[in-house]
């Protein structure tokens, strides 16, 4: 039996003849979507290479579809015209049907294996928050470099989130999740304002219990799902990041800070807590102490602060040419093939939010998978260790 790894690889005590590793997979209540695959060949799960809709009513995911791009020279832009079902949980492109695999604890990297009363508090959020307000999320994929973009395009309204952008961002991390080339990402906004987080006329128009309860469901699973993307992610952030923009600075890897920029926590100033997942993302940061006296005070972190704290990991230049920065500093630490950063990626996740004893086993898992694969054998062929 193949002991169960949790968050990279979610299978316990499936009886396999003949396997390779399986990488990026999620258990949905009996079911494994994974978004590659080498082989497999089992005793009690028959595979299939296409996707599929209506699945089986004990699994987590109803409706499933891939986005469809148009593609200009090397450069892919996404269309958001998707037709979503119900929560899209993807990791395409691959389901095996087991009657023996259990049922799955939720962890950050099978973020995906949420309950049903999840996945009906996601899909209602959806149909409460896409007619509300203006604004776009756009998303751009260079496949050469393997460097995706993600800006907020909201500028008249200080690059706050209305309902339809954050169901936009749903929509553009769930097309990341199936990008097999890529290796990076650059979250900016447009304009010199980073973002004042949710756009108080969608506020306005969901300030009841009920409505929160979606809306803070919908940005959980979303800013969770960025932050475990097997892509290195960094978080550009210019001019000034307030509340739930503080939120999002905290869901990427890294974040550069240009000198105009400065976070600040006002959650507690507007009556509320942290409701995107910023509270627990912080902690993980700075630590308990800090992350308190942040919350508490609502003070305002500079650039300066900011690196001191470890908020922020670099400081560039404030001009037009930040993100050309931005993105030459990621690609230094991405210039691996995508399958290796991918495997970095997620050994580190694991690391971080599994059992030490899981992780263990990721890394063993993930470090198999790569042995002998091309990647190796190609730089040992150019005998360039030393």
């Amino acid at each position: 039996p193949l002991p169960r790894f949790t968050g990279v690889i979610a299978m316990k005590y499936l009886r396999l003849q003949k396997a390779q590793v399986l990488l990026g997979c999620t258990v949905l209540n009996r079911q494994i979507i994974c978004s590659r695959y080498s082989s497999i060949n089992t005793e009690t799960a028959a595979p299939t290479t296409s996707t599929r809709r209506g699945l089986s009513a004990s699994s987590a995911v109803v409706g499933f579809n891939c986005k469809s791009t148009t593609r200009s020279n090397s450069r892919t832009t996404t269309s958001m015209n998707r037709d979503y079902t119900t929560h899209n949980a993807s990791l395409c492109s691959f389901v095996v049907r087991s009657a023996s695999l259990p049922s799955p604890s939720t962890r950050c990297c099978s973020y995906q294996t949420v309950g049903h009363g999840n996945v009906d508090t996601i899909k209602r959020a959806r149909e409460r928050l896409s007619p509300l307000g203006d604004g776009s999320i756009s998303l751009s994929k260079d496949d050469d470099s393997g460097i995706a973009t993600i800006t907020i395009q909201h500028s008249d309204r200080k690059n706050a989130l209305s309902g339809r952008m954050m169901v936009e961002l749903s929509d553009v991390v769930s097309d990341l999740e199936c990008w097999s080339n890529g290796r990076g990402l650059v979250l900016q906004s447009e304009g010199d304002f980073f973002c004042s987080g949710g756009d108080l006329t969608t506020v306005s128009e969901i300030a009841n219990p009920q409505d929160g309860l979606l809306m803070t469901t919908i940005m959980h699973d979303t800013l969770t799902r960025l932050r475990c993307l097997p892509l290195v992610s960094v978080c550009l952030v210019q001019g000034r990041a307030l509340g739930g923009g503080a939120e999002i600075v905290t869901s990427t890897d890294f974040r550069l800070f240009t000198r105009s920029a400065e976070i600040r926590f006002v959650q507690g100033v507007m009556g509320l807590s942290t409701g995107w997942g910023g509270g627990t993302r912080l902690v993980q940061l700075v630590g308990a102490r800090t992350a308190l006296e942040l919350l508490l005070t609502a003070k305002i972190v500079n650039p300066d602060d900011a690196l001191k704290i470890g908020l922020a990991d670099d400081l560039i230049a404030d001009h037009a040419g930040r993100y050309e920065l931005a993105r030459q500093w990621l690609a230094k630490r991405v210039r691996f093939e995508p399958q290796i950063v991918q495997a970095m990626k997620r050994l580190v996740i694991s690391a971080r939010d599994d059992s030490v004893k899981d992780s263990r086993e990721v890394e063993k898992t993930i470090f198999v998978s790569l042995w002998g694969a091309p990647a190796q054998l190609k730089a040992l062929g150019k005998n360039i260790k030393h």
